[in-house]
């Protein structure tokens, strides 16, 4: 599911922090992002490492461009 949304090697996705289950939760078509879920909280950059973590484990190895400290971010996808 996520690799069908990179483009240039760049993924748009929002964020939901402190979510009870982790997870990709599906694609907004209105944003064109993909929405993702993880347990960590939005303080002291948790979730920005959790949301890394999260791509790790399906085999993508990201980095954050824009948007550090906010939901809407851009990743590169190494």
């Amino acid at each position: 599911m996520i690799s069908q949304h990179i483009h240039n090697n760049t993924l748009k996705i929002i964020v939901q922090a402190n979510a009870r289950a982790e997870g990709v939760l599906g694609y907004d078509t209105g944003k064109q992002a993909l929405r993702i879920a993880v347990k960590a909280k939005a303080e002291q950059n948790k979730a920005n490492v959790a949301v890394i973590g999260l791509f790790k484990r399906q085999g993508y190895t990201v980095r954050i461009l824009r948007g550090l400290s906010s939901r809407e971010k851009v990743v590169r996808v190494l």
